[in-house]
């Protein structure tokens, strides 16, 4: 062990003080021994109590401050991401009921204060907010999902079973569906690559409409555990039919079920870790072209009121079925793993940003579908303000980005060359609440698929209407 300098004695080592160790400040002069000086320490204490006293006077001031304006919804936000974090949980309780006052149809701001509720110990408060952030039909999918999992804790939900999902209906109208390249490469004679034209090939291309239907169902069952630890199922299932690229028309059903252990206090969850199976099947054109099983886990954590991070890690052994439109389609049969990490911020009342990184791993039956996919996204949602029928109005805008190499070419399209693609999307939406639960949904994309092989260069528009219900 290791002692610092000074006296020569180890820290806690009993023993007799010898001469040099006694304290210097009581040297004998003329018989008469010279006291300590307390006054510098009695005013160094009050300098500290005068210290603390002004910064809770600052605190109150802050507070009062950030509460007189009712108006300054921002201001009165971010106090309130302040006062969490510091533990003033009746601070930020107010400044978020300022803001509610007057912004009635923020839905994450109600989640909000839903949560902290929980953390004052008023339950029935908490319960309130909390399902009407989870009812919301306006309100972001994300916040629902976090209020329904809230409502999961402090045994607000603990037992029985509870059901919400969605339906929706809608029409597309895609520039290029098929995803069709203007001209094609093949392996020609003594194995050299010919570039082909794709309209020398009849490769269908052009402007298609489609009609889609579908929904999504979450089954939970509580465990009657103090945390509010649960049980979810979720399950979906949507149909595509194309007007004329008929061999795209598709089925795909899914389902993901697995226990949600909640984090931190049952007053004050962090967060969740879910660990589920899933299975998946999708056909196109009629025939079934892949099924597959798998598992993985899901998490959330949320570091602050403003705040949160989520994650997904699954892995899925796909088996790919051939088809006399697809006579090879069991090439792509193999491993797939794939992972999302999400940070996500409430910038203020009415806007949100999110980055997020995702990559996925294919390890198929041929080598020359076998690849490594790395990306990103960034998105923003916005809660616009909907005049006299107080619900917002959803926007969102999200610009993403996949890299792909594949591991080995493909001998019938370029036997020396792998494939890589760089595709990038902007997606904007928006949702119009009508009625109770019913919404208007607008959307438009715009796809670049960039490949160093002509057979997988393409661009793609996309404008899509419909209609949403939410329960």
């Amino acid at each position: 062990m290791i002692f610092p300098r000074g006296n020569g004695r180890a820290w806690g080592k009993p023993g007799r003080i010898s001469s040099h160790e006694r304290p210097a400040v009581t040297p004998r002069h003329g018989g008469n021994v010279r006291r300590l000086s307390y006054g510098p320490i009695l005013a160094a204490s009050a300098l500290l109590a005068a210290s603390a006293a002004q910064a809770q006077a600052d605190q109150a001031a802050s507070t009062s401050q950030s509460l007189a304006n009712a108006d300054d919804a921002e201001a009165s936000f971010r106090f309130a991401a302040q006062a969490a974090a510091a533990g003033d949980v009746v601070g930020a309780i107010a400044a978020l009921e300022r803001v509610l006052q007057t912004n009635p149809d923020l839905a994450n701001i109600k989640l909000e204060l839903g949560l902290l509720y929980l953390r004052a110990g008023n339950a029935d408060l908490a319960r309130s907010y909390l399902r009407e952030a989870a009812n919301a039909p306006d309100a972001p999918e994300a916040a629902r999902q976090r209020a329904r999992q809230a409502l999961g804790t402090a045994a607000i939900a603990s037992g029985g079973f509870s059901v919400a999902g969605s339906l929706f209906v809608g029409a597309q109208v895609q520039s290029n569906p098929n995803g069709s390249p203007g001209s094609v490469s093949i392996t020609g004679p003594g194995g050299v690559p010919i570039i082909v034209s794709g309209d020398d090939l009849s490769i269908p291309r052009g402007t298609d409409i489609s009609g889609s239907a579908g929904g999504y169902l979450q089954v939970r069952h509580g465990l009657n555990s103090q945390r509010g630890n649960d049980i979810v199922a979720d399950f979906s299932l949507s149909r595509t039919e194309y007007d004329d690229t008929t061999e795209l028309n598709a089925t795909y059903a899914g389902a993901r079920i697995g226990p949600r252990f909640f984090l931190g206090s049952a007053n004050d969850p962090k967060g969740f870790v879910r660990p589920i199976v899933s299975a998946t099947l999708l056909t196109l054109g009629g025939p079934r072209y892949f099924s597959a099983y798998g598992g993985g886990l899901e998490f959330l954590l949320r570091p602050a009121l403003d705040s949160s991070i989520t994650g997904q890690l699954t892995y899925d052994d796909r088996d790919y079925h051939n088809s006399r439109r697809r006579p090879t389609a069991e090439e792509q049969s193999g491993d797939y793993i794939s992972g999302v990490l999400e940070y996500a911020r409430q910038a203020t009342p009415r806007l949100s940003v999110n980055i997020s990184a995702l990559f996925e791993g294919v390890s198929a039956d041929r080598k020359y579908w076998s690849r490594a996919t790395f990306g990103g996204q960034v998105g923003t949602i916005y809660a616009f303000a909907s005049g006299s029928n107080r619900r917002s109005w959803i926007g969102r805008l999200n610009v993403t980005y996949r890299r792909s190499d594949y591991v080995a070419p493909d001998p019938l399209v370029d036997p020396l060359k792998a494939r890589n693609e760089d595709r990038t999307e902007i997606e904007a939406a928006l949702s119009i609440p009508l009625i109770r639960a019913l919404n208007l949904e607008l959307r438009a994309s715009q796809t670049w698929n960039r490949s160093n092989l002509p057979n997988y260069d393409f661009n793609n528009t996309l404008g899509a209407i419909g209609l949403s219900y939410q329960f």
